[in-house]
């Protein structure tokens, strides 16, 4: 508890500084939001090392390259791409290194948790971590999926939907989503996205009996649909 004080009390005076520098024209041509976000995410990337949690280390780096993308020349693969990248190599490297918290409660130790659940209102909250879902449900009707600063990977290949109408609302905010849904089923795309995107991959035949509409707003995040 108390270096987390000292973390945001040293996070806010470094913040007022900056602002005071950039306001007499030191900071160059470098705006000031961007700054802040890079002293925030360089300190949370700090603190996964001491952690171990490669899943936060991967997404700080990706949206390091995002905020700087013009200036380090990589508008072609940002965002959608490096966070693709982003959530792929916490995954496989979160297999071969281990956090050194495991209470998955906390959000302050960035942990990363496995989970299958079977009922028809599916609830998913990531942040600060990366979160594998299995959904085994004989009646799914809504998931509500919620993402700050994180990744997750969620399957509904063995989901029902047995009124043939279904829903998934998302929150996500500076991270990505896989989702793996049966290649059979229409999805209807209302999301409101910012810096961000939808990407479908493999091939997709709709039956045209199940209908998934999927909501909500994304912001420096991408979503990857994979038809399985």
């Amino acid at each position: 508890m108390k270096s987390n004080k000292i973390f945001w009390a040293s996070f806010f005076i470094i913040a007022a500084v900056l602002l005071l520098l950039s306001q007499v024209g030191y900071l160059g041509g470098v705006g000031f939001p961007s700054i802040i976000l890079t002293i925030l995410i360089v300190a949370i990337a700090i603190k996964s090392l001491a952690t171990r949690n490669v899943s936060v280390l991967m997404f700080s780096i990706a949206f390091l390259c995002i905020i700087y993308s013009e200036t380090l020349g990589l508008e072609s693969i940002t965002p959608g791409p490096v966070l693709g990248a982003a959530l792929l190599l916490s995954i496989g490297l979160s297999m071969l290194i281990k956090p050194r918290h495991k209470k998955s409660h906390r959000y302050d130790n960035f942990t990363e948790s496995v989970e299958k659940e079977s009922g028809s209102n599916i609830y998913c909250d990531t942040q600060f971590s990366s979160t594998i879902k299995y959904v085994d449900s004989d009646d799914f009707q809504h998931a509500n999926i919620n993402c700050k600063f994180g990744g997750v990977k969620i399957y509904f290949d063995r989901a029902q939907v047995k009124s043939g109408e279904a829903e998934i609302t998302v929150d996500l905010s500076f991270g990505g989503v896989e989702m793996y849904v049966p290649k059979e089923w229409i999805i209807e795309n209302n999301l409101n996205a910012f810096a961000g995107g939808v990407e479908e991959k493999n091939r997709h035949i709709p039956s045209g009996d199940v209908k998934v509409n999927l909501n909500g707003n994304i912001n420096f995040a991408g979503i990857t649909i994979i038809y399985v």
